[in-house]
């Protein structure tokens, strides 16, 4: 079962084979298919279960994780207020999401993730029948 949204639709694998003076070919070596063998590339695979995000909930989703990702659980290693720095150094500031003031802030610790609650709502009630 598939949860979420319609996916992009990449699905094959391309290989740049180097040629002589400076040229290449970009050969397609694979392609992706599911499992009933349909090829998804440009058709990209539409979910069971329609779960659509917006914008704003996935720029939250992935500041939240990368957030997570960067201190490894450990909260002393960045510091709260310490923000994404340019390659000059300086300090960037956040942007804000659309409708949100720069003044306010987003709550990273209480980000919720609908596509996920809906998965794990999905297994949840799989286990239930199967113990029917």
């Amino acid at each position: 079962m598939l949860v979420g949204e319609k996916s992009f639709g990449k699905g094959s694998v391309q290989s740049v084979l180097p040629q002589e003076g400076g040229t290449a070919i970009r050969l397609t070596t694979a392609k992706y298919y599911t499992p009933s063998e349909r090829v998804i590339h440009d058709v990209g695979i539409e979910p069971d279960v329609v779960v659509p995000m917006s914008v704003e909930n996935w720029r939250n989703i992935l500041l939240s994780r990368n957030r997570a990702e960067e201190t490894n659980g450990v909260e002393s290693v960045v510091a709260k207020d310490e923000g994404w720095v340019d390659s000059d150094g300086e300090e960037l500031p956040d942007l804000p999401g659309p409708g949100k003031s720069e003044d306010e802030e987003i709550d990273l610790d209480h980000v919720a993730d609908p596509q996920l609650d809906r998965a794990g709502d999905m297994l949840r009630g799989i286990l239930v029948f199967q113990k029917r």
